[in-house]
């Protein structure tokens, strides 16, 4: 028994011992277990944050080659949009000296060629074809300098435009490019953040100063990462990104909360004149202020976002109408007073658009696009704010459907001309007549100028018109010429045309196609159209006039031109506004006005016509006035061009030698 029982004791001993030694190997394996998690959370936190730290340097490189390209997109763009707008509004010469786009454009070309990760090669082929460029808007410039108009415009086909498309679509290629490799250095950050944050947890108990610290590590870094992604970086507003986030949990919620979200679309009215004045530091100075401004016209809980360039937006997440029109006239209140920009006080407007989340509006994207066309609205009607109903979308839809059938109309010759004849006061003899356009619509029929002209005034389309209105009285008064008859043709002209610089060659261009003598045709302008850029209106109008061409001020009385402005311009004629002419034998002061009218254009040099007489009594009492002449129903209503001389000859005695000109029956203006 002792010996069973020593003999269990020593077994005991030995498991104990074996134990102890069993346990002790433990704590060692424990212990390097443990050292080795925190070489190992170490080593990863070490290697993640590098990855990490490497993925978000490369995300910033990219997203600054994304912006410097984006940059030099702009440039070109903003150069070949000035030169097409001044080649068509403004002095060439001034222009390409003072114009900053193609600076700016070389300057960001040149600033790529040192940038990190940049496709050097294609960008020194860029600054060539920038070069190219440049040297094609030369030699237009010398081009019409020299008056070689037609020679400037196959060079502007030939070489500008392509040049400008090339440069466009390149920049655009390694825009796009340098963006996707920003998205994948992102994607490159947050799958090493995810990988990093899922290993935190596996350390325990020694390691986790180290999870701790890799987790603080990560979390800044992730930080840093959205806010690059989410952050305008001049403003430091939300930008899309942001706006479509927090307007996706806004609208998701709005039925189950009740709420009527609602967004304004803002755009800043004048932001140009200041980045082209005094530079787009200041311009970018000015952006800073406004988004300052901006964030203190919320309340907590609603979101005011960049979108880009002058473009801002403000997400309401309830009140709906209401509410919207509040916060509008508020931050129309606050940006109303002037910023201060360097030493210089500068005045900005803004155009808002105003769209409430509804059924047929239930996401950013269609909030977006009905703010978009509301906020044009408000652009178009210097109305400030206003809020999108349907028929905007109708309005635009139509503007839109209407210049297509314009050019359409144009191509197919629709457009016709109607003669007004003006007939003298003293012996009623055929003074001249005034082209009038009309549109021999398809399916409408004959349409009058009102019902087409007003909403495409100021578009491209207009232009197209007027040259084809002025290239078909032309070549009726090179008929009636032929015929021997002189007849001088006036033309109304729009505010589009007194802004071009080369309109002026256009008209000789066409009096010399013609044949016609320059003093045959009579521009008509308004006053409203020659006030809008006096010096360049006036600049025109003496070009045309040294020319010959006969000068007219339309509808006098209705604008708003100073007498002194008035002895400037370099006109022949005024034409008294119909709405003076037809109540002037019932109203005094109406009659008072005309004679007043009368006198000051004599007394200028200027003769005179009255507009819209429609009865004997109103040119009898025109006529005592001293008024020269007159046009209206009572003479004549507008008629073809070949029934002119018909209409003409069958005021007067026949002549000897009749040439018989076909009539043809007035066709019905529909309303």
């Amino acid at each position: 028994m002792c010996q069973l029982s020593r003999h269990g004791s020593d077994s005991h001993a030995d498991y104990l011992a074996k134990g102890a030694r069993i346990g002790g190997n433990g704590q060692r394996w424990a212990a390097a277990g443990v050292l080795v998690l925190v070489v190992a959370a170490a080593l990863m936190g070490v290697l993640s944050t590098q990855r990490l730290a490497k993925a978000t340097d490369a995300a910033a490189a990219s997203t600054t080659l994304t912006d410097l390209y984006r940059d030099a997109r702009f440039y070109a763009l903003m150069a070949d949009d000035e030169y097409h707008e001044y080649v068509s509004q403004r002095d060439l010469v001034d222009q390409f000296e003072e114009t900053q786009a193609l600076s700016d454009l070389s300057d960001t070309l040149e600033k790529l060629t040192t940038t990190p990760g940049a496709d050097v090669r294609r960008v020194r082929a860029l600054q060539v074809e920038a070069d190219h460029y440049e040297s094609a808007l030369n030699q237009v410039e010398d081009l019409v300098l020299a008056g070689k108009t037609a020679e400037a415009m196959r060079v502007d086909m030939s070489r500008v435009d392509p040049s400008a498309g090339r440069l466009a679509t390149d920049l655009t290629e390694l825009e796009e490019a340098a963006s996707v490799a920003s998205r994948a250095h992102l994607a490159t950050a947050a799958s090493q953040g995810r990988w990093l944050s899922g290993g935190t947890p596996v350390v325990v108990g020694g390691t986790l100063l180290v999870a701790l610290l890799l987790f603080n590590v990560l979390r800044r870094y992730r930080r840093g990462v959205e806010l690059l992604a989410t952050t305008d970086p001049l403003t430091a507003l939300p930008n899309r990104l942001a706006l479509s986030q927090s307007a996706t949990a806004v609208l998701d919620n709005r039925l189950s909360a009740g709420t009527r979200p609602s967004l304004l679309l803002l755009d800043l009215d004048g932001f140009k004149d200041v980045n082209d004045t005094l530079g787009h530091h200041y311009g970018d100075e000015l952006l800073v202020q406004v988004a300052h401004r901006l964030r203190g016209a919320i309340k907590r809980g609603d979101v005011v976002a960049r979108l880009g360039g002058d473009e801002f937006a403000v997400l309401l997440t309830d009140g709906g109408e209401s509410v919207g029109r509040l916060v509008a006239d508020r931050i129309r209140a606050i940006l109303r007073m002037p910023f201060t920009v360097g030493q210089l006080s500068v005045d900005v407007g803004v155009s808002i658009g105003i769209a409430v989340a509804t059924t047929e509006a239930p996401d950013l994207s269609a909030l977006l696009r009905c703010a978009d066309v509301a906020m044009y609205v408000a652009k178009e009607t210097r109305d400030g704010a206003v809020l999108y109903t349907r028929e905007h979308d109708d309005r635009t839809a139509d503007k839109v459907r209407l210049v297509s059938e314009l050019r359409r109309a144009l191509d197919h010759d629709e457009l016709v001309l109607h003669f007004q004849p003006k007939v003298a006061l003293d012996d009623g003899r055929l003074l001249g007549v005034e082209a009038l356009v009309r549109w021999q619509h398809p399916t409408r029929g004959l349409l009058a100028p009102g019902q087409f002209l007003p909403p495409i005034d100021g578009n491209e389309v207009m232009d197209r018109i007027t040259t084809d209105v002025l290239t078909k009285a032309l070549r009726q008064s090179k008929t009636w010429a032929e015929l021997g008859e002189r007849i001088p043709v006036a033309v109304n002209i729009p505010t589009r045309s007194l802004l071009n610089l080369a309109f002026p060659v256009q008209v000789t261009d066409l009096l010399d196609r013609f044949g016609v003598e320059a003093d045959m045709l009579c521009l008509e302008i308004t006053e409203s159209s020659s006030m809008r850029d006096p010096e360049r209106c006036i600049s025109v109008l003496h070009t045309l006039r040294a020319s010959g061409v006969r000068i007219s001020i339309d509808d006098y009385g209705t604008g708003y031109a100073s007498m002194a402005y008035l002895k400037n311009l370099p006109v022949d004629e005024l034409k008294i506004d119909r709405s003076f002419i037809a109540r002037i034998v019932e109203d005094p002061q109406s009659a008072i006005l005309a004679r007043s009218i009368v006198e000051l254009g004599h007394n200028l040099g200027l003769t005179v016509v009255g507009e819209g007489v429609e009865d004997a009594s109103v040119g009898d009492l025109l006529r005592k006035t001293g008024c020269d002449s007159a046009q209206g129903f009572h003479y004549a209503r507008p008629m073809p061009g070949d029934d002119v001389l018909s209409w003409h000859y069958g005021r007067m005695p026949i002549p000897t030698q009749v040439i018989p000109v076909q009539r043809r029956p007035e066709p019905q203006i529909h309303a």
